[in-house]
């Protein structure tokens, strides 16, 4: 990843509960958002995040392992080794990467699409994700509209691992 917690100022979690690697699923989701295409603003919606699934909805810790910005950056979340909260019973066997920005009537920007890929590549590479893992997005693990209808059904479908 390119930024870690400490970069974008998050706060500590509440609790952690470690994953048994490697993982197997990478489910994608989109933040239902405001989009960011620099680093300052892409920060500035991670804390707000946060301050979502930790303040309002009561959680441990932002709910996404991982997050990436139309400014082609990773961003940490959760990181590699800890569990997420972010597609119910699939959270002991997943990670979550969480693309901010709303994406029901168009796809990511090539950054962000190019980003994701490289992380899970790294994911491969380090160990942390298993060889074979499959790709999903959010609304195969539970009943929602994420990651937006047209990221899904026209990108994200056309994947090799989908």
């Amino acid at each position: 990843f390119d930024f870690d917690r400490t970069e974008w100022l998050a706060r500590e979690p509440t609790s952690i509960t470690p994953l048994s690697l490697p993982m197997d699923y990478y489910f994608i989701h989109h933040s239902e958002a405001s989009h960011c295409e620099t680093v300052e603003r892409c920060m500035v919606l991670m804390r707000a995040i946060q301050d979502y699934h930790q303040i309002d909805l009561g959680w441990a810790d932002i709910g996404y392992n991982f997050l990436v910005g139309e400014d082609g950056k990773v961003y940490e979340g959760r990181g590699w080794e800890t569990q997420g909260s972010h597609t119910g019973e699939w959270n002991p066997v997943s990670y979550g990467v969480c693309i901010m920005g709303t994406f029901f009537d168009f796809s990511p920007n090539e950054a962000a699409l190019t980003a994701t890929q490289r992380l899970m590549q790294c994911g491969v590479d380090k160990g942390y994700l298993s060889a074979d893992y499959t790709v999903h997005g959010h609304r195969d693990g539970m009943c929602r509209t994420c990651p937006g209808d047209y990221f899904y059904f026209n990108e994200l479908a056309s994947w090799d691992r989908f």
